[in-house]
């Protein structure tokens, strides 16, 4: 005789929390991404103001804007494709890693507000696209 078996509230409830906990996170790798695409945009939107001519410096500042933006390119890439562990996935930490090892540098280097925000959004995106993987 087959025994019915309903599900226990305590094994939904745990459920819905992963899946809220999932979405959350889901939502702020897109938005921590995002702001990253924004920093690299605006640092190449200053470069004029800071630079008055184009120089080697200038040449270095925008591509400074240029690595940031291909960076958040990579993670919203991984973010739309969301397989499981494949080569993107691999590739993108790799890039994130280096780049937030980079940040760290930068931050001892150049101690100024927008580095140490580079930096938070490095540890961040590094973190949130390894999780983003494996719980989502």
């Amino acid at each position: 005789m087959l025994k019915h078996t309903k599900p226990y509230v305590r094994d939904i409830q745990i459920t819905t929390i992963i899946g809220e906990r999932s979405h959350f996170i889901n939502i702020l790798y897109f938005i921590v991404t995002l702001l990253l695409m924004l920093l690299g945009i605006l640092h190449i939107c200053i470069t004029p103001k800071i630079h008055k001519s184009m120089t080697q410096e200038s040449i270095w500042f925008v591509s400074g804007g240029l690595v940031l933006i291909s960076n958040a390119t990579i993670n919203l890439a991984l973010f739309y494709d969301r397989m499981e562990l494949n080569s993107l996935y691999y590739f993108c930490q790799v890039n994130n890693v280096l780049t937030f090892i980079f940040s760290v540098f930068l931050v001892r280097v150049l101690p100024r507000l927008q580095t140490k925000l580079f930096k938070l959004l490095m540890v961040l995106e590094t973190a949130l696209g390894f999780i983003y993987v494996h719980i989502g």
